[in-house]
């Protein structure tokens, strides 16, 4: 969707033409320059009808009074109707006057002025108004006997509205500062850097020495197993020959 821009001059009428101004008000404006800028040695210029100028029955000062309080509205432009636009008649500015009303004279005060009593006290009350107040009135024992009672509508979660004291953006900013402080840690001098690596030599030469005495202690009790087989074996193979010998001697 196109948006067109609409200038001030788009509102106003090109046939228009700037209104002519009054002669009046320009001979009248014409004398007061001719009285602040004309040579002493020479007369002013006078003229009756600039003495007692009258425009339709007013005078130069309400007619400026009067174009004080006019504006032209160019938003405001009534349409001409179709004989009078093809006569050839601008369509010029409506002319709408801002007056505001004049202060009436007298003393300033209040509007309403002085009210009765009644309008800010009641008065008597009588006894069946005064016992319908004190129906629909709560004392301070009958709230602090309330919150003894038990409230089964706030024991259903669904109906309750959880209110946080602390905000959101300042709990995740508090784990994050702790979660920070401990990833990060305090590098150590260099003297404790060394006795600390000290104690990591020292433990991986342990280790590595429980290690070895493990390897060889295995190793000693498999070749120990494996000379146990072979003479066992060697024992067996004797008697072996034995039976042998044994057995061809017999038959002789």
């Amino acid at each position: 969707m196109n948006d067109r821009s609409i200038d001030r001059t788009d509102l106003e009428s090109p046939t228009s033409e700037l209104n002519s101004p009054d002669p009046a008000l320009e001979s009248y404006f014409r004398q007061q320059l001719e009285q602040l800028y004309a040579d002493p040695s020479q007369p002013l210029a006078t003229n009756d009808e600039t003495n007692s100028i009258k425009l339709s029955g007013t005078t130069v000062e309400q007619v400026q009074g009067k174009e004080e309080e006019e504006y032209d509205f160019r938003l405001f432009k009534r349409p001409l109707a179709p004989g009078l636009a093809s006569l050839g008649a601008s369509n010029g500015p409506q002319r709408i006057a801002l007056r505001s009303p004049s202060p009436t004279s007298g003393e300033l005060g209040f509007t309403n002025g002085r009210r009765p009593d009644k309008y800010y006290f009641t008065g008597d009350t009588g006894a069946e108004l005064a016992e319908q107040y004190a129906a629909a009135a709560v004392s301070g024992q009958d709230i602090i006997e309330g919150l003894k009672m038990r409230w089964r509508g706030m024991e259903l979660p669904w109906r309750v509205t959880v209110i946080q004291t602390t905000e959101p953006s300042k709990v995740v900013g508090l784990e994050r500062q702790r979660r920070t402080q401990i990833s990060k840690r305090k590098r150590s001098g260099k003297k404790r850097r060394v006795v600390i690596r000290k104690k990591i030599e020292a433990k991986a030469a342990k280790e590595k020495a429980t290690r070895q005495g493990q390897a060889e202690k295995e190793a000693a009790e498999r070749e120990k197993r494996t000379r146990k087989n072979r003479e066992k074996k060697v024992k067996k193979r004797q008697k072996d020959k034995l039976k042998k010998v044994n057995g061809v001697q017999d038959p002789a």
